[in-house]
Parts: C-alpha cells; structure tokens; sequence
C-alpha cells in the first residue's frame, strides 16, 4: 500500500515538475531524429516486422478500388458497384488491422528506447517480447478511445437527426418552399463537423502517449488513457504541436524518398519494364517503412518529457556521448 502511494506520489511531483517546464518541440523532433541515425538498425527492422505485413495489401487493395471505382464512373452500373463496395469493406477491416500493427511497432520502439536510456541491451526480440505480452492492454486501450470518441460523434450526429427530424416530421416544414431552412441546416451541419473534429483533435492529443503509459509504467488500458490525459494537461498545445510536427515531418521526408526513387526507376517505366502505379507503390511502401520510426521514437521522447521534464535531454545527450 505505502509503496504504490510513493510511487503515485512520485508520479505527480513528476508531473507538476515536467509542467512548469516548456515542451521544446524543435528540440524533441531533433533529438527523436538522433535517436533515429544512431540505432537505425534496430528501428528499421521493427518497422518491417509491423509495417509490411499491412502495409503492402494496403496499397494493393488502394490500386484495385481505384481501378473499381473508375470503372464505376465510367459504367454508373449497378453490378460494377458490388466490388467497389467490398473493396472498401477489405479495405477497412485491413487498415483496422494495420492500426494495431502501428501500436504494436510504436510499443516496441518504446521499450527498445527505454533500454537504450536506461543503459540496458537494446534487443529486438526483447522489445516485441514486452509489446507482445502487454498486446492486450495495447489493443484495450486502443479500442476503448476509439469507443470514446465514436460515442462522442455518434451523439454529435444523433443531435443533428433528431433536430432534422423535428423539424422535418413534427413542424411539417416545406423544405422546396423555404430556402433560408436549407442554409441554417448547412450552418448547423458545418458547426456540428468542427465540433466533431475539435473532439477528435482533443482525443488525439489527450491520448498521445498511452502507449508509453502501458510500456514504461505497466498501465492498464483505462488508467493508461487517463495517464496520457493528465501528462498531457497544461502541455495541450505544445504537446499537439509535438504530435503534428511529428507527423509532417515524416511525411514530408516520405514524399521526397519516394519521388527520388520513382526518379530512379522512371527509365523502366518509360520503356515499359515496369508498370508505373507499381513503382508509385513501391517508392511510397519504401518511404513509409523508412520514416515510420521516427513519430514512434519522438511520442517516446515526449512521454519523458512530460513525465521527467527537462531532465530527458541530458539523459538523451548523454547515452549519444556514450557510443552506439
């Protein structure tokens, strides 16, 4: 009992400590891009251990819906909108898929960070061992923000149709006849999807680090979410402008990786070897298994940062200065 009460203790003087100290966000994507180069290796292979597995039906699945869908366009029949629709049935359920497969990277990048910090053997097989053990409060948590925030737009859009309703069945209102009804709809519509999106965003960021809460501190799915959100308190914006930075940056670089190699192979597009959409994929599947470390990495970082403070600098400035 005193011990777990020390140890909430700690935890909250750590907290109220990391808040009165400014998030750094350039700071953090340099440090998470140093972390990045000197274990590369390692991060990399996790990558393709979680990434390819949904990564490559993905893009095979993306190029038949197009295919599918042009051919609807083209067609307007009903038997060509069959395929399109369990494509995007396949196509969901694997990026459902996918999504755990990002959580189960990101969890063991964390633990491989944590080793490399903590001065312990920085191993691969470690690392998926611990996501893999801790999967279910991973997959738990996971599914329990989902639940939370499609609840929060499930009522969102409840409101708009019982407020459609109301006005459509009960007050019998001639929608042909009365055009300023067709604008205070639009109106309402937009104003309910910016709340539905600032719900979002605030899930997104509130929850940020719950997966570092699971793998550094052994959290449960519940209490890792609430863990996350009370990290996150106070560092809100700063914390958001981590997570979009981290996000672009890599996405960025993605971009630029796959142009230049869709520049390389273009010769054998243009004579024909290779059709094109397979190099696009190819360079996009290439770009992405590459930078995907990178918000892993930083998210980890940031987790420290809300938690430790300032101090995770020198701790980082120190573990580069001491080799590989």
């Amino acid at each position: 009992m005193s011990t777990n009460l020390q140890r909430e203790t700690r935890s909250a003087d750590q907290t109220d400590s990391a808040r009165r100290r400014p998030l750094d966000v350039n700071r953090l994507i340099a440090q998470s891009f140093r972390i990045y180069w000197r274990r590369w290796r390692l991060h990399l292979a996790a990558a393709v251990i979680a990434q390819l597995p949904g990564l490559v039906p993905t893009l095979v699945l993306i190029s038949l819906l197009l295919d599918s869908t042009l051919g609807l366009l083209q067609t307007r029949s009903a038997e060509a909108l069959t395929p399109a629709l369990g494509l995007s049935v396949a196509l969901l359920l694997v990026s459902f898929f996918s999504a755990f497969l990002f959580v189960l990277m990101t969890a063991a990048a964390c633990q491989m960070v944590a080793d490399w910090l903590d001065g312990e053997p920085v191993l691969l097989l470690r690392a998926y061992g611990t996501a893999l053990r801790l999967f279910w409060r991973l997959a738990g948590a996971m599914l329990l923000a989902g639940l939370l925030v499609v609840l929060g737009l499930a009522a969102i859009a409840a409101f708009l149709a019982l407020f459609y309703l109301g006005f459509l069945v009960i007050l019998q209102i001639d929608l042909a006849g009365d055009p300023r009804f067709y604008w205070f709809m639009l109106a309402l519509t937009g104003l309910a999807s910016i709340v539905a999106c600032a719900v979002l965003t605030d899930a997104l960021v509130k929850w940020a680090v719950f997966v570092q809460a699971v793998i550094v501190e052994g959290r449960g799915p519940a209490e890792a979410l609430y863990r996350s959100a009370e990290l996150v308190r106070g560092n809100w914006w700063r914390t958001a402008g981590a997570m979009a930075l981290l996000l672009l940056v890599p996405l960025l670089l993605m971009s630029i990786l796959s142009s230049l190699s869709y520049g390389l192979l273009a010769p054998l597009v243009t004579r024909g070897m290779l059709p094109e959409r397979l190099v696009n994929s190819m360079g996009i599947a290439v770009a992405q298994v590459v930078f995907s470390p990178v918000p892993a990495i930083g998210v980890t970082v940031l987790f420290y940062h809300l938690r430790d403070g300032a101090s995770i600098w020198s701790r980082i400035d120190a573990r580069l200065r001491g080799g590989a």
